[in-house]
């Protein structure tokens, strides 16, 4: 039985993509089966940074409402390491949410390790993702808004119960010299750090071209 792991964000475009298809693709490469779901049904955009965009045909959607086509929505991007993409038709408050987590059970059988790249904020979807995982990574930069943000986020985690979570501040700039780690820490009521994260223009540019 794999474990699920929601990547989660307060705030938008902090990185939580990027990190989501980073760590995937670690996991991967330690020899674990791993499959990336893009949670964010209507703004998908994790098939854009894994670069496989033009071979989606079916999706998350489709294979929730018939397991039938389950094998052609999971896209293979390498040796253990696929991917399962959201509608980009649909939003969550339109779809079947107890069939999609019923879809990501049934997965656990068949993968280490699946990592959800919920949507950013609070909603219907991230409760129903919320509802699915084991423990979350609540990814922030470390800038006042969202760092604000992501201590909404554990919240909301901690409200479903979800007490395992750790904090990966992204964008951390080279010289630190403004970072205050603790300041940081007691804004977000959290005391794990998974990883700090430099910024970095290459990552930007490869996320953008699909590598």
């Amino acid at each position: 039985m794999g474990e699920i792991i929601g990547v989660v964000s307060g705030k938008g475009g902090v990185g939580k993509t990027t990190v989501t298809a980073c760590l995937g693709a670690a996991l991967s490469h330690a020899g674990h089966r791993v499959l990336l779901c893009d949670g964010d049904f209507g703004l998908r955009d994790l098939d854009l940074v894994l670069g496989v965009a033009d071979e989606i045909i079916y999706d998350a959607l489709d294979a929730s409402e018939d397991k039938e086509y389950t094998d052609d929505a999971i896209v293979s991007i390498a040796e253990n390491l696929d991917f399962l993409p959201a509608s980009q038709s649909a939003r969550w408050e339109d779809i079947g949410r107890k069939k999609y987590k019923k879809l990501v059970r049934r997965l656990c059988d068949v993968y280490d390790y699946i990592l959800i790249d919920a949507p950013a904020g609070i909603g219907k979807g991230i409760e129903s993702i919320l509802d699915l995982v084991s423990r979350c990574i609540v990814v922030t930069h470390p800038l006042w808004v969202s760092l604000r943000n992501g201590a909404r986020m554990i919240q909301v985690c901690q409200e479903h119960n979800i007490r395992d979570f750790a904090i990966v501040f992204n964008a951390v700039p080279v010289d630190g010299e403004d970072i205050d780690l603790y300041d940081m820490l007691e804004v977000l009521r959290a005391e794990y750090v998974g990883a700090m994260i430099p910024y970095d223009e290459d990552i930007l540019t490869y996320t953008q071209d699909g590598h």
